[in-house]
């Protein structure tokens, strides 16, 4: 079943946020950019932004979720974009990691499980799509499991 959210909590985070920033954001039917591009999507995100004041984002059909939600998975990821926007950070690896670092320090500190979930979500997806640009993620609920799995083992 994939329409449970794996933390209510960082579901409840994502929308309350969403909704007191809603402004930020405009939503298109269908992605614009050309992400097989990192480099001008990021350029074009920023753009859009410094010209509109908004940044763009649109609800994919995607089902297996951490969110259990296209909804909440489709804010979360604007959110995000958001930040690589406002800290200037591209969506290489680095940019990723280091939007991932900022992005952690909106959630309390003991919510532990919730940070490794947006560390799979944003570290783990850059690392796997630096490693497989044409290989996508069919499951983001398995391959988040896996990833924090695989981090704990290590330990």
């Amino acid at each position: 079943m994939n329409n449970f959210p794996f933390s209510h909590r960082l579901n409840n985070f994502v929308l309350n946020w969403f909704n007191v920033n809603i402004d930020l954001f405009q939503v298109y039917d269908q992605s614009q950019f050309d992400f097989s591009n990192a480099e001008n999507t990021f350029k074009e995100f920023k753009a859009h932004f410094e010209s509109k004041g908004t940044i763009p984002m649109w609800y994919d059909d995607n089902q297996c979720n951490i969110f259990g939600s296209t909804i909440v998975n489709a804010m979360f990821r604007a959110w995000h974009d958001y930040i690589h926007v406002i800290t200037n950070n591209n969506f290489s690896l680095e940019g990723e990691i280091n939007s991932f670092n900022f992005q952690k320090e909106f959630l309390p500190k003991e919510w532990r499980f919730e940070i490794e979930l947006l560390e799979a979500e944003i570290v783990g997806q850059g690392i796997h799509y630096t490693e497989f640009p044409d290989k996508p993620i069919e499951n983001q609920r398995e391959f988040a499991l896996n990833y924090i799995k695989s981090k704990t083992t290590l330990l």
